[in-house]
């Protein structure tokens, strides 16, 4: 009988986590054979063949020079199949011009001198980033189950594996999903650092942020951000931190910082790291061209910046500045309902947001919002939420600032 008692409230309790764990496999089964599907029947894209020789220039020869306005992580990922099954792309001798897109016309190339069974290789390519997309469903399940319940979380698991952004571009060989993937789980272990500050949690949150910023700059932008939401989080509880706690979270929080630029550097075997300022030729407005008719230069020569080493890889800071000239004077024209022009509209994101999200999704997000709007100042869970938003707010600002289109 005491067996049976003991017994009893398990047997109770196991078909509910049966039930949920039966639809969270069924719901990453089911978006994985849609990637699958996806990757294996779309021609490629206009920029994928670049990813792919920008890939093989990696392993081949261990330069990070095309492509080099997007870090190489997924590169190396998609390619790591075909270098495998022998793979290889006869590279021109000298590619002497930096400014130049030189991995379109060597996509190209590709296309050419593998034939039909260039197909193949992109599709090979693109199945092997399809993990990062299970990792983020995965992610977003973990977040909306330690937030509010194991609801919450099949809830905002399925909004990540049936959005259709997300099977068009995951399915793909582009950076985009992945960094997406990575930055959903780097933002994830930070929060929960915020929670529980611990050395291991320190470490592992570094590794992620690091893999994170190898896969799209634009990452760049939780360094700055990071330590201004630590600071608010724990704003609350400043009358109950002591001193030794702020000293020890804040070389925690420098300790994550310096083990993602390792692992940046890590990336890029090293290369050009520690360079003085001065030493980049920009072809940026930004960072280096007098005008539109200057080719390059660098506003940082003759100050103190100049001076200062540049703890990145030379591939990764030039390809911020690729980026940005690209921003500034794009090659073609944008579109946007009917109309082009040379530059963007600042209301573009906003604008292809509501047209490609789904109606439902856009209901949910608006009745949330407005239910939080109704109770933010009495809702406990604030600070965490605030974690949550910040990094999409953040990034969608900068994009809507650029102004333009690219293509990247």
């Amino acid at each position: 009988m005491k067996c049976i008692c003991r017994i009893g409230p398990d047997v109770m309790k196991f078909p509910i986590n049966y039930r949920y764990r039966l639809l969270l496999g069924t719901m990453l089964l089911v978006h994985v054979a849609l990637l699958t599907w996806n990757a294996c029947w779309m021609s490629p894209t206009l920029d994928e063949p670049a990813h792919i020789v920008a890939g093989l220039s990696h392993w081949q020869k261990g330069d990070f020079t095309l492509y080099r306005v997007n870090p190489p992580l997924v590169r190396l990922v998609a390619t790591a199949p075909l270098v495998f099954a022998g793979c290889e792309f006869d590279f021109p001798e000298v590619l002497n011009d930096q400014f130049s897109r030189n991995e379109f016309w060597l996509g190209e190339q590709f296309i050419s001198q593998n034939g039909r069974s260039a197909l193949w290789l992109v599709m090979t390519a693109r199945l092997a980033c399809i993990p990062f997309s299970i990792l983020a469903a995965l992610t977003c399940y973990w977040w909306g189950k330690e937030l509010f319940g194991r609801s919450s979380g099949i809830l905002s698991c399925s909004l990540w594996c049936f959005s259709p952004m997300v099977l068009g571009h995951a399915s793909l060989l582009t950076p985009d999903a992945p960094a997406a993937a990575l930055g959903i789980l780097a933002c994830f272990t930070f929060w929960q650092w915020l929670k529980q500050p611990t050395w291991r949690r320190t470490i592992f949150a570094g590794l992620i942020l690091g893999l994170a910023e190898l896969c799209k700059t634009t990452l760049i932008v939780l360094y700055p951000l990071w330590p201004i939401l630590w600071i608010i989080y724990r704003w609350r509880e400043r009358q109950r931190m002591t001193n030794k706690q702020w000293w020890n979270e804040s070389i925690m929080l420098v300790s994550r910082m310096l083990i993602g630029i390792y692992i940046i550097n890590l990336g890029y075997l090293g290369q050009g790291s520690f360079k003085p300022l001065k030493s980049f030729v920009f072809s940026s407005e930004l960072f280096g061209a007098v005008s539109n008719e200057s080719k390059a230069g660098n506003h940082f020569k003759g100050s103190f910046l100049g001076e200062l080493p540049m703890p990145l890889p030379y591939d990764y800071v030039l390809g911020i500045d690729h980026q940005q000239r690209d921003f500034e004077k794009f090659w073609a024209p944008s579109y946007l309902f009917g109309r082009y022009q040379n530059k963007g509209w600042w209301h573009y994101y906003a604008c292809s947001l509501f047209v490609k999200a789904p109606v439902g999704t856009m209901g949910l997000v608006l009745l949330v919002f407005f239910y939080r709007l109704r109770r933010i100042c009495f809702c406990p869970g604030f600070r965490d939420e605030l974690v949550l938003l910040s990094p999409l707010v953040v990034v969608f600002l900068l994009l809507v600032r650029k102004r333009d289109l690219v293509i990247t």
